[in-house]
């Protein structure tokens, strides 16, 4: 059993229970397990029992009772896995475009949990329903992912992924000549009330998100961008692209004008400390062709 204690601040004053701790505990948590946890009366608000939807008020102390052991509802599936690096404690696999990270309305086998649990019966066990599985990837977006292959490992990489010590780099290719060689974007970003599928950027929101990028190459009509995220918001990327005027190729979601078979986004590097020897670690997903070719088709022209 792990316990988990928080204590509401001023700022977090009103905030509903579940949203509350999907901040708090995202990624290690989902928010349909927190829902359940709820439900099953895991989660006490000073000692008593709360629904999802009670709001917060300043200096409510919170627990939270998680069954580390508790068995997972997912089923195995054959999907090849690109194993780019593994040890007792983590694993890196080069996820490809186009497959989701965990099971989500009319995809419950196709995922990149299914595929986990049919390679290995060695995942960390906090989140069933996400087992070893310490950050996302968009459906859309290749590259690297490292999973958890213990509960310890687990929760040493969700700390570092809390203090922002990770370093993720993204290659993606956008839209139009980025203007300068390099800069910071600070624009917090919220879920968009009219289609709740999206996020955007709403400066009035406390959800801060910040994205550092390079100008890797710039053509007549396009840029090819490293794209080092800060903060791990949904969407931030490409949601961040689209405010700067340059959407990534292929992202219909955010705007691109540009018909290509896939977003041009890839996550091709992390770096991190290792859960055991404290070594520091990086790890890196090849480009995909299809990407590559674009990009060569880009320099022809």
């Amino acid at each position: 059993m792990k316990t988990f204690n928080f204590k509401v601040s001023q700022e977090d004053a009103g905030f509903r229970l579940d949203a509350f701790l999907a901040k708090e505990l995202s990624p290690e948590i989902s928010r349909s397990s927190i829902k359940k946890l709820i439900a099953k009366r895991c989660v006490l608000v000073n000692s008593k029992n709360s629904k999802p939807a009670s709001r917060l008020k300043f200096d409510d102390l919170i627990s939270v009772n998680i069954d580390e052991e508790e068995a997972t509802s997912l089923v195995k599936a054959d999907i090849a896995l690109n194993i780019i690096y593994e040890d007792e404690d983590i694993l890196a696999i080069d996820k490809p475009s186009g497959l989701s990270v965990h099971p989500g309305a009319g995809n419950k086998i196709n995922t990149v949990a299914n595929a986990l649990i049919a390679y290995t019966d060695k995942l960390s066990k906090i989140d069933p329903n996400r087992p070893g599985i310490v950050h996302r990837l968009d459906k859309d977006t290749s590259g690297i992912m490292v999973i958890a292959r213990n509960n310890e490992a687990h929760y040493n990489l969700t700390t570092q992924f809390k203090n922002h010590s990770i370093k993720k780099t993204y290659l993606a290719v956008v839209e139009g000549q980025v203007q300068f060689d390099e800069g910071f974007i600070d624009a917090p970003i919220e879920t968009d009330a009219r289609n709740r599928q999206r996020m955007k950027v709403n400066f009035a929101s406390n959800r801060p998100a910040r994205t550092e990028y390079k100008v890797l190459k710039r053509f007549q009509n396009f840029s090819v961008l490293e794209l080092s995220p800060i903060t791990g918001r949904t969407h931030q990327l490409r949601v961040h692209m689209k405010y700067l005027g340059h959407p990534i190729v292929g992202d219909k979601k955010y705007s691109s004008r540009v018909k290509f078979n896939r977003l041009c986004l890839h996550a091709k590097s992390i770096r991190l400390q290792h859960p055991k020897t404290n070594e520091v670690i990086e790890l890196e997903a090849k480009i995909p062709e299809e990407i590559s070719v674009f990009i060569k088709g880009l320099e022809k022209k």
